[in-house]
């Protein structure tokens, strides 16, 4: 599992949109099916969608307490039948 440094930071009540890039990670291999992401440090925090585009995912995401520390957990798997996760920081701003 490899991390991230961090996404731009949010404010608990914003609803922002937020890209993640497979291409390195695939290392020549395809996705197969939709990722999944999960939030799993701050409450309250959520992933509400995710679509997929050739490499690119779009990830729709709410909520949170603040915290500098919040993460999202993304997992794929791949057409070599590779499974990859990846842990990207998401900081959420005080109000």
């Amino acid at each position: 599992m490899a991390t991230l440094d961090s996404w731009p930071a949010k404010y608990p009540d914003e609803v922002l949109d937020y890209l993640f890039d497979w291409t390195d990670l695939l290392d020549g291999d395809t996705l197969v099916g939709e990722p999944e992401a999960v939030a799993l440090d701050s409450v309250g925090l959520a992933v509400d969608s995710i679509t997929t585009v050739g490499n690119l995912s779009r990830l729709w995401v709410s909520g949170g307490t603040p915290s500098p520390t919040s993460r999202i957990s993304l997992t794929a798997q791949t057409a070599g039948n590779r499974t990859i996760e990846y842990v990207v920081r998401l900081p959420i701003r005080n109000v």
